[in-house]
């Protein structure tokens, strides 16, 4: 099974020892998470600007991502998907790829709950569900 983790969720597991971390832990050997630049950026960015973490850890995560998630390229979005122009592109990741779920705690994602298919859930309901 693919499935989407945000970059909220990921950035959460790999900065503390939570619930986020548990999580991605045990679904990176069990499911085929899908990735594409704009979370890799987006998590990137994160850990530098609002973490602070140093740049050679960064590039630890960023490799370890790249290696062990599967990295896609993603078309352009053909149509507003969600109140969050950013979040449309997850969701397209979502679709290209063929992924069942998105692991977030993005508010706007959650509100959608559900797209062709694709569900939206904290990463608590997915735990729940797993």
């Amino acid at each position: 099974m693919r499935i989407v983790f945000d970059s909220n969720v990921i950035l959460a597991a790999f900065a503390s020892r939570g619930l986020c971390a548990e999580l991605f832990e045990s679904c990176i050997t069990a499911y085929d998470i899908v990735l594409n630049k704009q979370i890799i950026d987006e998590v990137s960015g994160n850990l530098s600007k609002k973490l602070k973490m140093p740049n050679d850890k960064i590039e630890l995560i960023v490799n370890f991502l790249m290696e062990f998630c599967t990295f896609i390229e993603t078309q352009n979005i053909p149509e507003k998907l969600s109140r969050d122009p950013d979040d449309d592109g997850i969701i397209n990741l979502a679709l290209e790829s063929g992924s069942e779920y998105i692991i977030t705690g993005d508010k706007d994602l959650l509100v959608i709950k559900e797209y062709k298919s694709i569900k939206m859930l904290t990463p608590r309901s997915f735990l729940e569900i797993k």
